[in-house]
């Protein structure tokens, strides 16, 4: 029930939206504040919180709903949802995660608190968000690591966000964040979980996919050549065939992923299956979709347009295909040589 709500509030509100921000670099204010009236930011905030305290199997299913719409919009919820678990009270303030691409974005805190001099690159929702959660030394840890998570209030002194423009994902307000003498403070460590965004943004993947295909499919019946639906020829009929079974297989993956999370299991290993595949097929499939629609798909006029871009997020960053399989290699040695 909740993930067909979410389906279709995607469907009412965010498609007149999308052409306008997906030339653009931000989402609006009212469509932020659309999304929060449904809840959709504390899916997975205990009941006794005020939140959903949903399982993680249907957060995703309820995040690739949403991607059906738009990826911005789903990407910016995932990214509070994976971050919220790790603030003070999630349910008050939009929180972001930081998606450092180098290894140099570890950021050194003084033994005052603050951070003399740092830049966190491409922060999913740096231009909309509350909190950064980033990546630190110089800060206790309760586990003994060197690296140790950390809030930065992104409203507060020693924070300048500057604009990145993207390929895709256009809404989502990515920034590169510099921090000149900001505050840092410890976050719960036990709220930080790669398995948990991997998860996410491969649901996203799903969503965008499946939109695609929708949109593809929708084309194929109404497009006419040679006195017939192209979707009456066998091309046609296979590109559409393969997504779909792409798509089931991916699925299927993000929720066996998300199960053994709900199971208090480690997921590392299904995780990162999940978004080594996602991030390998689902950007041809919304080339795939976007080819079904010809010249149009190519288009401005085009939802498949923004689909086909937003598509390339999943094989990119930090959680790119050749990151994953190395993640997926060094998990199975580890589970399966002890």
């Amino acid at each position: 029930m909740l993930v067909e709500h979410v389906r279709e509030f995607g469907r009412k509100r965010l498609p007149p939206e999308s052409t306008r921000w997906g030339r653009m670099d931000c989402l609006s204010a009212d469509v932020i504040g659309d999304v929060r009236d449904q809840g959709l930011f504390d899916l997975l905030v205990p009941e006794s919180e005020g939140g959903a305290g949903l399982s993680y199997a249907v957060v995703a299913e309820a995040l690739a709903a949403l991607a059906e719409s738009d990826g911005s919009v789903a990407l910016v919820v995932a990214e509070h949802i994976a971050a919220g678990l790790c603030v003070p009270n999630p349910s008050d303030d939009l929180a972001t995660l930081g998606w450092p691409i180098e290894d140099q974005a570890v950021v050194t805190v003084g033994s005052n608190g603050r951070i003399a001099d740092a830049t966190v690159p491409f922060v999913i929702a740096a231009r909309l968000a509350r909190w950064l959660l980033v990546p630190t030394t110089g800060l206790p840890s309760p586990h003994g690591s060197t690296i140790t998570w950390a809030l930065v209030d992104l409203h507060g002194v020693g924070v300048d966000i500057s604009a990145v423009a993207t390929f895709g994902m256009r809404g989502a307000g990515t920034g590169d964040v510099r921090l000149v003498g900001a505050t840092a403070v410890a976050a719960r460590p036990e709220g930080v979980s790669a398995s948990l965004r991997r998860i996410l943004s491969a649901a996203i993947a799903v969503g965008i996919g499946r939109g695609a295909f929708r949109e593809g499919l929708a084309y194929a019946r109404t497009r006419v050549q040679f006195g017939e639906p192209i979707g009456a020829f066998q091309a046609i009929q296979w590109k559409l065939a393969n997504m779909a079974t792409d798509l089931d297989a991916a699925a299927l993956l993000v929720q066996r992923a998300a199960a053994r999370l709900d199971a208090r299991e480690d997921a590392r290993i299904e995780s990162a299956r999940a978004h080594a595949f996602v991030a390998s097929r689902i950007p041809i499939h919304g080339s795939e979709a976007l080819q079904i629609h010809g010249g149009l798909g190519y288009t401005a006029h085009a939802h498949v347009e923004q689909q086909f871009r937003d598509a390339r997020f999943c094989a990119v960053g930090p959680f790119e295909p050749a990151v994953e399989r190395r993640a997926l290699a060094t998990g199975i040695r580890c589970r399966f040589e002890r």
